[in-house]
């Protein structure tokens, strides 16, 4: 797989932490070896993401390719690239030693995984689980609700994804086709989108 940021956007990574490589002058995110491992290429945007008149964030990735060793069909058990936002900058991230092992566990985040499950971390530090990759994570580290990608949706070289974190809500579409649209239920007691906060945001 690899991920374009268009424009003048850069991505940035802790080699040592991620099977990123990170090509054409910084604006082109690819994985090492992707037909060996689905998962582990970490990395974030070196500068804040577009910001809205209304405080939406909005993140545009094009998909340059995509492994065939990997379904990219949803009904097929294919799954989106894991995506998210942060306010923590890449200096904050490297003073707290890089990311962590899932992009969930990152500070300050908003992340949407690979089958639309949608998480929350509201601590500033990053969580891990140490040694034990199998620990339990203990409650209110990283909450999670369950989301549901769009049926049919398959990957394809030369989309547009757009990712639009709204107040209460979070969607992404791709060539402007409805993927995941995630919303906070008024039911509930507390908020798991909630606001963008203000100031730079990153992803």
């Amino acid at each position: 797989e690899a991920l374009d940021w268009p424009g003048e956007g850069r991505w940035v990574s802790w080699p040592d932490q991620s099977r990123a490589v990170i090509i054409d002058d910084g604006g082109t995110l690819a994985r090492r070896d992707p037909h060996a491992m689905a998962r582990g290429c970490a990395a974030m945007t070196l500068g804040p993401v577009t910001r809205q008149n209304d405080g939406s964030v909005v993140l545009h990735l094009l998909v340059e390719a995509v492994s065939l060793a990997w379904r990219s069909e949803v009904d097929r058990g294919g799954m989106l690239p894991s995506i998210g936002f942060t306010s923590l900058s890449p200096r904050d991230v490297d003073q707290k030693g890089g990311l962590p092992e899932q992009m969930e566990f990152t500070g300050n985040s908003l992340v949407v995984l690979g089958d639309g499950s949608v998480c929350r971390r509201r601590a500033g530090g990053m969580f891990s689980r140490g040694n034990d990759l199998f620990a339990r994570i203990p409650p209110g580290e990283v909450e999670r609700r369950s989301g549901k990608l769009a049926p049919g949706y398959t990957m394809r070289a030369g989309q547009l994804l757009t990712v639009t974190w709204r107040p209460g809500s979070l969607k992404i579409t791709a060539d402007g086709d409805t993927v995941l649209d995630y919303a906070d239920s008024p039911e509930e007691h507390f908020a798991l989108v909630d606001t963008p906060p203000p100031g730079p945001v990153y992803a």
